[in-house]
């Protein structure tokens, strides 16, 4: 006749545990046909179950979970759970009938480091020159050396993980997401949490800005003489909010406004205006 099976662990073998976390309680689903007594664990391998030093508590009801597994509860707490350390228990269940395991249980709980974000994007109080804002963050360390689920938030306030927005790439340890802003003044969080529950936050603050439009050349030239009774008056801009210098020009003749110069060929880097005057 079978001794007792241990069918289902929470957390899971080989689970992650969140750094400085040095204990968690333990869940066993047990399989024996008699009924489960109690189950024990110790870090001492190869121990009679009569000498392993920690016990579990176990139910007497048949249950089925949620996965349409049958089994005996058992509840018991694990201590002293080291960072950055395979911790490894050994477990052994005695059933109703007094039978024991004769083979432990292997059980590992996996103590990890904190995640850190080593470095973003906006940096604190960066000044962005465009609506196109490239939201990046670097992690590292924690359990499975930096990989993890980046967030963000633009709010005035520190957020909950669960309430904000994932990054479009995310789920390794170099995260990205592109947003569309109008100018003004932004505060954003960008908060990261890898599969042991490590995380780390960091706030930015950033101004998204217009860049500024120059005319970069203007023909005729100042000061010009032209032996002619019409002429065309064209101007180059470059920059501003598209960085194309796309933008409305307008002229006037001594000091007196006439209109705008609606003649405009947008190019990739710059945007030509051209009118046709006659003196």
């Amino acid at each position: 006749v079978e001794s007792p099976r241990i069918i289902k662990f929470d957390p899971i073998n080989n689970a992650f545990v969140p750094y400085n976390n040095n204990k968690t309680n333990l869940y066993l689903l047990v399989q024996d046909r008699s009924g489960v007594k109690q189950c024990k664990y110790s870090i001492n391998p190869s121990l009679s179950f009569e000498n392993m030093e920690n016990n579990m508590t176990c139910t007497n009801k048949l249950v089925r979970n949620s996965e349409g597994v049958s089994g005996y509860q058992c509840f018991g707490q694990i201590n002293n759970i080291q960072n950055n350390f395979e911790n490894t228990y050994y477990l052994k269940c005695q059933d109703k009938l007094g039978r024991t395991n004769s083979q432990d249980t292997i059980y590992k709980l996996k103590g990890t480091v904190p995640l850190v974000i080593s470095s973003n994007k906006p940096e604190n109080n960066e000044i962005i020159y465009s609506r196109e804002i490239n939201l990046e963050a670097t992690t590292d360390r924690g359990a499975e050396q930096g990989k993890a689920e980046c967030r963000y938030s633009l709010t005035n306030t520190k957020p909950i993980y669960e309430s904000m927005f994932r990054f479009l790439a995310t789920d390794v340890v170099q995260h990205k997401h592109n947003l569309l802003l109008n100018t003004g003044n932004y505060k954003a969080f960008i908060q990261c949490r890898d599969i042991a529950g490590n995380q780390d936050i960091r706030e930015i603050n950033f101004t998204v800005d217009t860049p500024e439009l120059f005319i970069t050349s203007l023909m005729p030239a100042n000061n010009s003489v032209i032996y002619s009774d019409s002429f065309e008056l064209k101007m180059t801009t470059e920059n501003g909010i598209n960085r194309n210098g796309d933008s409305t020009c307008y002229y006037s003749l001594n000091n007196q406004l006439q209109g705008f110069i609606s003649g405009k060929n947008i190019l990739e880097t710059q945007t030509t205006h051209t009118k046709n005057l006659s003196l």
